[in-house]
């Protein structure tokens, strides 16, 4: 049986009419539908296409929290604080 999706997300990046233009996957685009894994070029910050069911973003969500917060307390570990206070200076 194939994954079947019934629920499917179709996104369109469109360029509207921007100085340094859009790319994706390293070519200029002006209309372009997106599938997961491509990567988008805005000036000189690449972003990377992805979708995320909801078990997917449940997981996520969690390595997240396990990483920046304290098992014991559940209070943002310093590593955290230390990366938010830099950021801020």
């Amino acid at each position: 049986m194939g994954k079947e999706r019934s629920h499917a997300i179709r996104v369109v990046l469109q360029d509207l009419r921007s100085k340094n233009g859009t790319l994706v996957n390293y070519r200029r685009v002006h209309r372009k539908l997106l599938k997961p894994g491509d990567k988008i070029t805005l000036g000189r910050t690449i972003l990377k296409f992805e979708v995320r069911d909801l078990a997917d973003q449940n997981f996520y969500d969690e390595i997240y929290r396990l990483a920046t917060t304290d098992g014991l307390t559940r209070l943002l570990n310093k590593a955290t604080v230390t990366r938010f206070s830099m950021t801020r200076s």
